[in-house]
C-alpha cells in the first residue's frame, strides 16, 4: 500500500475544503448521493459532441457488461505500483481509471465529492487502484496543467498537485493555469524548483500526455469525466457523474466478479462553454 501517497492526498484533499458549499450544491443540483444503495447505474444520452465543452454531466453514455478476457481485466497492470497517478495496491481486483481535464467542473465536482469516498472505502482497503488519467480537451490551459502535474508527479507530488489545480478552477482558458500559477503551486509544494521548471519544459511531457488523451480517444472517450471501472470480468465505462450510492454498489460488486447493476436513464444537462477573452488583462490596462 502506497501509504505516503495516501497521507498526501489527504493532507491536499483539505485545500478544496472552501470549495465544500459550493460543490454540494452542484452534487444536490445532479441528484448525486440522492440515490439509494444499490441503486441502478446512471445511463443516458451523451452531451452533444458539438459543443466547445464536452464535459459529461449526470447521467452521460456508459457502456457496461463488456467481458474482459482472463489476464487482461486490469488496462493499468503494466504501470509500476510507484506510479504516481496511481493509488492503491497494484494487484488490486478493481481499478478506477477517471480520465479528466484539470479544466473541467464536474471533474472538479468528481474530485471533491466522490472521489475520497473511493479513496475511504475501496482503495485504503485494498479493493481498488485509482488512477488518473489525462485527457486534456478543452484548450492549452488543460495541456499546461496535466503537463505541471506529471512535473509535480516525478517529485512525489501529483495527487497533492491534482487536488491544487482543481482547488483553483476559475474558468475555462480565462488565464488561471498560467506558467507562473503552475510555478507558485510548486513553491506552495516546496518542489525542486529548478527540477520543476525544467520538466515543464521537456517535449516529452507534453507528448506522454497528448498519448494518453490518443488512448482515451481510441477507448470511445468523448468528454470528461469518464469513468472506466475494470474488475476482473466486467469493464464499465461509465461518461457521467453517477450517484455516490450506485458508484459505491458498482466497484463493489465488480470485485467479487458480479455483473454491474443494471442501468437507467437519466437526464444529462450540458455545459456550456466559456469564451477565451480576446485581450489579456495587460494589454486592456495600457490602453
Amino acid at each position: 500500500m502506497q501509504w505516503g501517497k495516501l497521507r498526501g492526498y489527504v493532507a491536499a484533499a483539505a485545500v478544496g475544503a472552501a470549495s465544500v458549499l459550493l460543490v454540494g450544491g452542484a452534487l444536490l443540483a445532479l441528484g448525486l448521493g440522492a440515490a439509494p444503495t444499490g441503486s441502478p447505474i446512471a445511463q443516458g444520452t451523451a452531451a452533444p459532441t458539438g459543443s466547445g465543452n464536452r464535459a459529461a454531466a449526470s447521467g452521460g453514455a456508459i457502456s457496461s457488461g463488456s467481458t474482459v478476457p482472463p489476464g487482461t481485466a486490469h488496462a493499468v497492470a503494466t504501470l509500476p505500483a510507484s506510479d504516481p497517478q496511481s493509488l492503491g495496491d497494484a494487484d488490486a481486483p478493481v481499478v478506477v481509471e477517471v480520465w479528466a481535464d484539470f479544466q473541467c467542473p464536474f471533474c472538479g465536482v468528481f474530485t471533491h465529492g466522490l472521489e475520497p469516498t473511493i479513496v475511504r472505502e475501496f482503495v485504503l482497503a485494498g479493493t481498488a487502484r485509482l488512477v488518473f488519467r489525462d485527457f486534456p480537451f478543452l484548450g492549452p490551459e488543460s495541456m499546461t496543467a496535466a503537463v505541471a502535474a506529471r512535473c509535480a508527479g516525478q517529485q512525489g507530488a501529483f495527487w497533492r498537485f491534482h487536488d491544487l489545480l482543481f482547488a483553483s478552477q476559475n474558468g475555462e482558458n480565462q488565464g488561471t493555469f498560467s506558467d507562473a500559477l503552475m510555478a507558485q503551486l510548486a513553491r506552495y509544494l516546496q518542489l525542486d524548483a529548478t527540477a520543476f521548471s525544467s520538466c515543464v519544459r521537456d517535449p516529452g511531457i507534453a507528448r506522454a500526455v497528448e498519448a494518453s488523451r490518443a488512448e482515451g480517444e481510441r477507448l470511445g472517450i468523448a468528454g470528461t469525466p469518464t469513468l472506466r471501472i475494470i474488475g476482473p470480468r466486467q469493464t464499465v465505462q461509465l461518461a457521467s457523474l453517477p450517484r455516490l450510492p450506485t458508484l459505491v454498489a458498482t466497484i463493489d460488486r465488480l470485485a467479487h466478479g458480479l455483473p454491474a447493476p443494471t442501468p437507467i436513464s437519466m437526464p444529462t444537462p450540458v455545459i456550456t462553454p466559456t469564451p477565451a477573452p480576446r485581450t489579456s488583462p495587460v494589454a486592456s490596462a495600457a490602453r
